[in-house]
């Protein structure tokens, strides 16, 4: 297997996230529903306890 520029580039774009445009992005987009998840959990523990 060969590492051909046209390879290498077609790598690069299959490797882009479906949404979002960059990995970055998606990950802080997890970690604030994440977040905003554990909020939730909590004020309803509180809620009902």
């Amino acid at each position: 297997m060969t590492d051909h520029p046209a390879n290498l580039e077609q790598d690069t774009e299959d490797d882009m996230p479906p949404i979002l445009g960059s990995w970055r992005n998606l990950y802080l987009l997890v970690i604030v529903l994440h977040f905003i998840l554990i909020g939730l959990l909590y004020w309803f523990t509180q809620i009902h306890a």
